[in-house]
Order: C-alpha cells, then sequence, then structure tokens
C-alpha cells in the first residue's frame, strides 16, 4: 500500500479541508493510539477536534501529550457519544467531514487518499472503504471485502448486521466513511435517540440524498475489545438497526422483484447472467486518484 501514499503525498497543493472528531470516555489505553494514527499521516489540511467527556482515566494526560497538533480538545460532562460528535462538528469548518471513535485506528494513507478523491471527483459526496478492517486488542489487523453499495440493497437491510432476515454484507465502517459538509447539512446529523445505531441513522439519511460511492483501498481499522461500547449487551446495535431502517424506509416499500434478493443467486452458475436483472449496482471509485486521474465505474453485485 506504499504506492497510495507515497503518491498522494507528492503533491501538497490544493488539498481539501478535512474536518475530523474524536469522541472519548475512559479511553486511555487506546486514546494515544489512535490520535497517532491520525497526526502522523502529515495531512496538511486537518482540523482534528476531540471531545472527551470529562473522564476520570488518563485520557485527558494522553490528550495533552499531543494538544499541539490539535486544533481543538475540551473534557467535560455530554450527553454521550453522538452528542459529543455533533458538537465537535460544529465547531468544525472543513469541506470533508468524518468521526472515528478513541479505539479505532486510521492507516497511514488514509487521509491523503480521502483528500485526492473529493479534489478529484466534484461530484461525489460520500465515500466509505470496500475492504474495511478490523483489529484485536493488541492492534493486530484483518481486513475483508465487501461487493459493493447500493440504496436497493441498504432498503434490504444488507448493511445493518442482517436485519430483515435477510444475508448481510456488514456494516457501513464509521471510521472510513466521509463526506462533504453540504450532505452533513442536508441532514438532521446524529440522532441521540439511539444507543449505537446513530451512524446507520446517519447512512441512511445520507442515501435519501446521494450514492456512496465505494473505495478499493482500506481506510480504517475497528478494534474489538471487551469493554467497548458495541460489547455491551444492555443493547442490541442490529435491534436498532431493525427500527432505524423501518422509520426510513418502511418494509412495505419492498416489491415482489425484490424479494429476489433473498434467494443466494450468487451460488447459482447463472448468476452472472441474473445479476444485472436481481442484483444491486453500487457506484465504485478505482484509485489511484492522482492528478485528476480514475474512473467511478458501476458494479453490479449480488
Amino acid at each position: 500500500m506504499s504506492w497510495y501514499f507515497n503518491d498522494f503525498r507528492a503533491d501538497t497543493e490544493d488539498w481539501p479541508s478535512i474536518s475530523l472528531v474524536t469522541p472519548s470516555y475512559n479511553q486511555a489505553e487506546y486514546l494515544g493510539s489512535t490520535l497517532q494514527s491520525v497526526l502522523d499521516q502529515g495531512y496538511p489540511e486537518l482540523e482534528y477536534i476531540v471531545m472527551d467527556g470529562d473522564s476520570d482515566d488518563d485520557s485527558s494526560a494522553v490528550i495533552e501529550r499531543y494538544e499541539s497538533d490539535l486544533d481543538y480538545w475540551r473534557s467535560e460532562p455530554d450527553h454521550g457519544m453522538y452528542d459529543a460528535i455533533n458538537q465537535g462538528f460544529e465547531r468544525s469548518t472543513g469541506e470533508i467531514m468524518g468521526w472515528i471513535n478513541s479505539d479505532d485506528l486510521h492507516l497511514p494513507w488514509t487521509l491523503h487518499v480521502v483528500g485526492a478523491i473529493f479534489q478529484a471527483f466534484p461530484s461525489v459526496n460520500w465515500i466509505s472503504t470496500l475492504k474495511p478492517g478490523a483489529c484485536d486488542s493488541a492492534g493486530v489487523p484483518t481486513f475483508n471485502c465487501k461487493p459493493g453499495f447500493a440504496k436497493r440493497a441498504v432498503v434490504h437491510g444488507r448493511y445493518g448486521g442482517g436485519v430483515r432476515n435477510i444475508p448481510g454484507y456488514g456494516h457501513i465502517q464509521q471510521e472510513s466513511t466521509f463526506w462533504r459538509r453540504s450532505l452533513w447539512e442536508a441532514s438532521d446529523g446524529l440522532s441521540l435517540a439511539y444507543h449505537g445505531a446513530s451512524d446507520f441513522d446517519l447512512w441512511c439519511q445520507f442515501y435519501k440524498l446521494d450514492r456512496l460511492y465505494g473505495v478499493n483501498v482500506p481506510l480504517g481499522v475497528f478494534r474489538r475489545h471487551a469493554a467497548q461500547k458495541t460489547s455491551s449487551t444492555e443493547y442490541s446495535y442490529q435491534a436498532e438497526c431493525e427500527y432505524v431502517l423501518e422509520s426510513h424506509f418502511p418494509s412495505s416499500q419492498l416489491t415482489v422483484q425484490q424479494a429476489a434478493t433473498y434467494l443466494r443467486l450468487h451460488r447459482s452458475v447463472f448468476s452472472s447472467l441474473l445479476t444485472p436483472y436481481f442484483g444491486y449496482r453500487g457506484p465504485r471509485i478505482d484509485l489511484p486518484v492522482s492528478e485528476g486521474k480514475g474512473t467511478l465505474p458501476e458494479k453490479y453485485f449480488l
């Protein structure tokens, strides 16, 4: 992957500004690694904001070690992670937006790839990786692949963890998703009504406004550990996704033809013939895009 990194760092003129927010609460063990994964990229037009929820561990001390490279940080009580992110975005000014949680990681090329994409393709309003990464508590990563992104697949529940009793493609990875400020301003922002699925709610809002472009490069790593919010047994992320999906795209909108996606057609020898009729069509961004080069192909998938 070093060729992406070196290519995008070669010319640092006219990079779009990126506003990144990190919400945090009692994550001193991992917070430093997260901050370092962002700041070590050396992206020239980064606005980085850290919103700590009045942690009672060593989080403030960790943040203070990096505060000269931060545009703003505070450690005060808030109404949870999504409230902190909303507050951070209210303070932000960048053209491109995103957030990374205080236990996750960016890759050395992430922001340069993101900046190059939005610079090269003015019509693209939001992107996410087709190669999401995950790591254990020690930071050892693994990566998998998604076939693509399509609104119909969202309506069917394919990105909500297998909601609506349909096999899923896995979630849209939040730390690998970025968008233009104009898209954020056209949405209602992150809802405080959900314990964990406010990100999925935001993706549904965005999908009502524009298409999601898949990027064929890993952009982030989700860290799995016992203390994380998504490991809690107090709520079901999938159940919240079910509710979110129904509120945005009621199941009554599903048609008989769309029900063909239930059939696992990818196991059939005829799948290549049937995909254009019964599958999904998702836009992609094929890299590299340096010097304005690159393509936006459509891909059919089941």
